[in-house]
């Protein structure tokens, strides 16, 4: 059986598919929380994003994913870091000297990729990045799936009382949870490892447990 590409394959083929769309979904939320923190204003965040995200679209092509856990994540930041710069250039003038000392202080943190921003940044990245995508894809499952899947994986409940729950077997519960975590991995794939898929979903908020709003 053929795999499915992932999200980033998609995008990266076809800039007007739905997988652009869907990139863009997830990373603007993401990329606005940080502009907030290097300094931009309230009124200035949307079209910085926006530069950020057309500059993600027009290079993407050019993009090679070295394989090295993170890379792309980087790669975002290092455009993120530069748009801002360049915001910062032209802004200077309209801000207290105090405002631009720690908006550069935010970027030059960034711009170090050991620096516990950075850290802070890729650990964010990671967890965001997987939340969205399990919000996207359980689109793609039943119910019950998504129920088994919400309470064995993030809620930690027992296999055994869900399965009474829930009227299945134990092991169908196992296979519920492992087709998300599949699918999850899947579309994840280029833009958080595979194997960090387990550690960060067990940090994910269980409010969600159906698919239905």
């Amino acid at each position: 059986m053929k795999t499915s590409k992932n999200l980033l394959s998609r995008a990266k083929e076809d800039r007007n598919s739905g997988a652009w769309s869907r990139l863009v979904g997830i990373y603007d939320p993401l990329i606005s929380g940080w502009l907030r923190r290097a300094g931009v204003v309230e009124g200035d965040i949307s079209d910085i994003t926006q530069e950020v995200l057309y500059a993600v679209v027009t290079e993407l092509q050019n993009f090679e994913h070295n394989g090295r856990t993170g890379a792309f994540r980087s790669w975002l930041r290092k455009i993120t870091i530069n748009r801002c710069r360049r915001y910062w250039d032209t802004q200077r003038k309209h801000f207290p000297a105090d405002w631009r000392h720690e908006a550069d202080e935010v970027l030059n943190q960034l711009s170090d990729p050991n620096s516990e921003l950075t850290i802070r940044w890729d650990r964010e990245h990671d967890h965001h990045v997987l939340k969205r995508i399990l919000e996207l894809i359980q689109q793609e499952f039943d119910d019950k799936t998504i129920t088994a899947f919400y309470r064995v994986a993030i809620k930690m409940e027992p296999a055994k009382q869900i399965a009474k729950d829930l009227n299945v077997s134990t092991s169908q519960i196992y296979k519920f949870k492992f087709r998300v975590m599949q699918r999850l991995r899947e579309e994840a794939q280029g833009l958080v490892k595979g194997e960090q898929v387990p550690p960060l979903i067990d940090r994910f908020p269980c409010s969600t447990a159906s698919k239905k709003p």
